[in-house]
């Protein structure tokens, strides 16, 4: 087979269109993400709403320990000289923002 330099530059060419644009349109859209709410009992109201404000979410398909872990790290990154850390993790349904949704009912405790 005999391959010119410009049969090569237009294969590399749409060899690279075609890698660039795998990574552009298959996105992670068909992942669930599960808003994550904080129970008050332990943190306060102030706190609990500081941390409900930053709607943080968790990627619903996760096992529980990683889950667990990235709470525990988004605690750690909003309250910075905090003593908290994960205590248990309910999966709820209930209406937030007017439409029935999947959550997390995050509980800390003093570590």
């Amino acid at each position: 087979m005999n391959l010119s330099r410009r049969n090569f530059i237009k294969i590399a060419g749409l060899s690279a269109a075609a890698v660039a644009g795998a990574a552009l349109f298959t996105g992670c859209s068909g992942q669930l993400m599960l808003p994550v709410r904080f129970s008050a009992t332990v943190i306060g109201k102030d706190i609990q709403k500081a941390l409900d404000t930053k709607q943080f979410s968790v990627v619903a398909s996760l096992k529980p320990d990683a889950q667990e872990n990235a709470i525990n790290a988004f605690v750690r990154r909003q309250l910075p000289l905090s003593m908290y850390e994960v205590d248990f993790i309910e999966r709820k349904t209930d209406t937030l923002d007017g439409k029935e949704t999947d959550y997390l009912f995050v509980t800390l405790k003093n570590s």
